[in-house]
């Protein structure tokens, strides 16, 4: 592959992305400020102290239309994923084709080639560049994983206080810093070791990561989505990520046929356009009240109290200990802690995808770009399960006529089928099979794709809603786990499996079918807990829900 220097126009969209991240945070605080800064009304106090005070509820009904917000998320999620996984393939590329060339240029004899010569990819897929590739990406996983392990739960305990948008937003600028310095580091190659990688993501100190962009849409949405619709609500949401995963790799694709840069700078860009488009979703953090708001008495202003001091770093500090411990108490009960640990699933199953991917391309000589296509053919299995089947399960399992489930239990129903298919999916690709067979277990494992949305919404009917970013902060954390536990588990397994051949190669496979498994346990268990329990807990966001019921 040979390396071109950036020409002018790929200048001008570094410069274009530099630009947009100095004044995404700028903006996001300018437009909140506009928006609630609004002439007051007859009915609002006039003093100072009180303004405070005001109904921020009525902000977003009054000013935005709720079916807007969630079409105007689930267009945030598809230009995030978008340029996510538009830059998954064109990166897996361009780290293959530096270790090949490292590879090779420490042969002798015959086999060496110079740094300097370019070399065809399907040399590259001996065994040594491909277990090298997993070292790395299971690294850069693990790696990207660590600041979003220690900074989920306070970025979610911040979003529950000052909002989910300047969360959201710093964690856009965060990820944008980590990729560019990314590309610095492959476009450098003979300056910088390829591991090097590995340090780049302390730069998502700012912000925490995806895992924390991940929780904010998801905030937000589960602040204005009424109780009994809000799993069919994550599951649209989803589908701008699902759209995104059939769109990027097809586009990156075509683009890597010329070079995997132009895809990668591509990537950074949308993911910019999504952080500026979420800056007009209004600020959900008290869409809904805990408690119905009621007439204050008048503040004399004599009662006004003098403006406090600032505390000193020793109390925040101790503050900030205190508010983490007590948002700990929202897993207090045994199905909560059930459900929050299934999602040590999610980044395993998006790990062994892409692993698939890669072992495609390696036994059967596809070149990456070629392997990219599958991404799309299985994102379209994943929108016709999440648009399809799952709305047309839902309905038939709750209708009168049918099994008339309630809609606690037909999202358990539905979660258990998706973990199954993934099990059998993981399965089946263990054993190494043709061609055909691969891609049969790479569509039942696809069945599988709305198992994160159904847990989501089984999992956030049992928390106060004033702890739901906390919640998906804590789910955050136990993905990250999965991605730090697991992934060089996985990657050290398949080098095991590419040196000792056989159903060896199938070792990542098996271990996260183990994981399924045990997922399947964990979701029977919590649900024969609320049995023995006497709970359904349908019914109990339906009085703090009735005003965003109206609105959707």
């Amino acid at each position: 592959m040979r390396r071109r220097k950036p020409n002018a126009a790929v200048n001008k969209v570094v410069v274009a992305v530099s630009w947009f991240m100095a004044h995404l945070l700028l903006a996001a605080t300018d437009l909140d400020g506009m928006a609630h800064h609004d002439e007051p009304s007859e009915n609002e106090p006039l003093l100072p102290g009180t303004r405070q005070r005001r109904n921020s509820v009525s902000v977003l009904p009054t000013l935005h239309n709720p079916r807007l917000i969630i079409a105007l998320l689930t267009g945030v999620m598809f230009l995030v994923n978008f340029g996510a996984f538009m830059m998954t393939m064109p990166q897996f590329r361009i780290f293959e084709d530096i270790i090949c060339h490292h590879y090779y240029d420490n042969l002798s004899g015959p086999s060496h080639l110079s740094l300097d010569t370019p070399i065809d990819e399907s040399h590259c897929k001996v065994d040594p560049v491909q277990a090298e590739l997993a070292t790395v990406v299971a690294g850069l996983f693990v790696a990207s994983s660590v600041p979003s392990l220690l900074l989920s739960m306070p970025y979610g305990i911040l979003a529950d206080r000052i909002g989910r948008k300047p969360v959201f937003i710093l964690s856009v600028i965060g990820i944008e810093l980590t990729e560019l310095l990314n590309l610095v580091i492959c476009w450098w190659w003979r300056v910088f070791p390829l591991r090097f990688v590995w340090a780049m993501p302390f730069t998502q100190i700012i912000g925490g990561g995806a895992t924390v962009t991940s929780a904010m849409l998801y905030a937000t949405v589960a602040d204005v989505a009424p109780a009994e619709s809000r799993s069919q609500t994550f599951l649209v949401i989803m589908s701008g990520s699902l759209a995104a995963q059939i769109l990027g790799p097809i586009v990156a694709s075509k683009l890597m046929a010329w070079s995997p840069w132009p895809p990668m700078l591509l990537g950074l860009f949308m993911i910019v356009v999504g952080g500026v488009c979420f800056l007009f979703v209004p600020e959900s953090l008290h869409a809904r009240p805990s408690k119905p708001l009621t007439m204050s008495a008048p503040v004399s202003p004599c009662t006004i109290s003098p403006p406090r001091q600032p505390d000193g770093l020793i109390t925040v500090f101790k503050k900030h200990i205190r508010t983490t411990i007590d948002s700990a108490s929202m897993l207090n009960s045994t199905p909560a802690v059930l459900l929050v640990s299934t999602f040590f699933l999610v980044f395993l199953a998006m790990q062994i995808v892409q692993l698939a991917l890669r072992d495609i391309s390696a036994r059967f000589h596809w070149s990456l770009a070629q392997s990219g296509y599958l991404m799309s053919v299985r994102a379209v299995i994943d929108m016709a399960v999440v648009l399809a089947i799952i709305p047309g399960a839902s309905h038939l399992l709750t209708r009168p006529r049918g099994p008339a489930l309630s809609t606690r239990a037909k999202d358990y129903l539905l979660a258990l089928i998706s973990a199954y298919a993934m099990v059998i999916g993981c399965i089946l690709l263990a054993f190494s099979p043709p061609l055909e067979l691969v891609l049969t277990a790479l569509a039942i494992f696809s069945v599988g794709s709305g198992f994160t949305g159904l847990c989501r919404a089984l999992l956030t009917e049992l928390v106060p809603k004033d702890q739901v970013a906390s919640l998906y902060a804590a789910v955050g954390v136990v993905e990250i786990l999965g991605s730090i536990m697991g992934g060089p588990v996985l990657a050290k397994l398949y080098g095991i499996g590419l040196k000792w051949g056989g159903l060896w190669r199938g070792g990542p496979f098996w271990v996260v079918a183990v994981v399924g498994m045990y997922c399947i346990g964990a979701l029977l268990a919590a649900r024969r807990v609320e049995g023995k329990k006497g709970k359904d807990v349908d019914t109990m966001d339906v009085d703090r829900d009735e005003s965003s019921e109206a609105l959707l």
